[in-house]
């Protein structure tokens, strides 16, 4: 079962995953019913490590979570807990991602303090074992 969560325009939808950043909206009309991103987690990677040309190197990545919720009793926060365990549950039953990458611990999380009402913001930090290049043999 996909899990919901609200955005700016009171519906129900499911958490959008973008690379890198979130679109810029399109249209500057009020009068518009544009698509709104939220809610979404941004996945980026954001820096590495190459201790030699023989190591697997280190991929370090964000996710960064935005969810809204205009509830007056301010529950957004666990909206954005709910997200984050969601993606350590993931990794936690298969740490491998596409075959190849795999999750190395510790695993860092946190939950913006910002009052930003209606919106919640959160996000992990997550690192990727990433296989080394396999020297060419010139002989072949």
């Amino acid at each position: 079962k996909e899990d919901l969560f609200f955005n700016s325009n009171s519906k129900e939808v499911p958490m959008r995953a973008y690379v890198h950043s979130v679109p810029i909206r399109a249209g500057g009309d009020e009068g518009i019913d544009r698509e709104v991103p939220e809610p979404y987690a941004v996945v980026d990677a954001t820096g590495g490590t190459i201790p030699d040309e023989n190591s697997a190197q280190s991929v370090s990545v964000t996710v960064i979570i935005r969810v809204c919720d205009d509830g007056t009793d301010r529950q957004g926060h666990m909206d954005i807990l709910h997200a984050i365990n969601k993606i350590y549950k993931r990794f936690a039953a298969d740490p491998v991602l596409g075959g190849k990458y795999a999750v190395t611990y510790p695993m860092q999380w946190a939950v913006s303090d910002e009052d930003e009402y209606p919106y919640y913001t959160g996000g992990l930090l997550l690192a990727f074992d990433v296989p080394a290049v396999e020297k060419e043999d010139p002989l072949t």
